[in-house]
């Protein structure tokens, strides 16, 4: 085995484990997300599966497509939710609204 070689083996060698380590990084975020959504729910009293994470990107120069899209769903549960809410008030007979 030449050194170009083992540069290659060590370099392959070093890739995988970087994304070794990533991954244990995301899967113990993933973890403290869920334990901290469960915590949320039950403070609250309400189901988990009304509990949406959505990171805070604001710092972050890129946006990322996917990031975007769990956003625009979290606020269109968030609307569809409170649309509900409203739903259950009768409307006065001398409101404003037509």
């Amino acid at each position: 085995m030449d050194k170009d070689d083992r540069e290659e083996e060590e370099y392959m060698y070093n890739y995988e484990k970087e994304g070794r380590n990533e991954k244990k990084e995301r899967d113990e975020d993933a973890c403290l997300g869920e334990t901290r959504m469960q915590l949320t729910a039950e403070r609250l009293g309400i189901p988990l599966c009304q509990i949406v994470p959505v990171k805070n990107y604001s710092s972050e120069l890129d946006l990322k497509d996917d990031v975007d899209i769990l956003i625009l769903m979290a606020v269109r549960q968030m609307l569809r939710t409170a649309e509900s809410y409203l739903d259950d008030f009768p409307l006065e007979k001398n409101s404003m609204v037509d």
